[in-house]
């Protein structure tokens, strides 16, 4: 038993994860656990609108994921598709050592996927925002967009530098 799916309600997430013994204490225990994939932290809004309240719950989950030593992989949707970001409202980016994004961008008329890191605490890394595309032989991150700015607002645009280089060369 290598994998385990856990289906479960917001609420019955919550009581299991604050229950000694509950049923992710046991599987942890069961097969082994040394990675969890969270999809999505997102729901835990359903429990409370109090974004205090919201962020003890996903500090406690975190929390007794890292007392077993587990890497946890969580998402949280995003309210936005393109344009404005907003970062892990209920103080998600506090807490965690690594946020990776992953937008939809228009670039001439056309929608991209991008991938950037955000934030990875500790340690430097790669702040280009990349190309990525999803096909039958798996996730593809690609070059950076090169040449273009804005292109987390919505409203990307050639860059200054790429358009003068672009008039001396007519």
């Amino acid at each position: 038993d290598l994998l385990r799916t856990i289906f479960t309600t917001p609420a019955v997430f919550l009581r299991e994860i604050q229950q000694p013994g509950g049923i992710f204490d046991r599987t942890i225990e069961e097969i082994s656990v040394k990675r969890v994939f969270v999809d999505s932290m997102t729901q835990l809004e359903r429990i409370t609108q109090d974004p205090v309240e919201l962020r003890e719950i996903m500090y406690t989950f975190l929390n007794g994921l890292l007392r077993y030593n587990i890497t946890a992989v969580v998402t949280q949707e995003d309210a936005y598709i393109t344009g404005n970001m907003s970062v892990a409202e209920a103080g998600l980016s506090y807490i965690v050592d690594t946020i990776i994004q992953l937008r939809y961008v228009e670039i001439s008329s056309s929608v991209d996927r991008a991938i950037f890191v955000l934030k990875h605490r500790a340690s430097d890394h790669d702040k280009r925002i990349r190309r990525m595309s999803i096909t039958s032989s798996g996730v593809k991150v690609e070059a950076a967009f090169e040449g273009r700015e804005g292109i987390l607002t919505g409203n990307p645009y050639v860059s200054r530098r790429v358009r003068r280089a672009e008039e001396f060369f007519k």
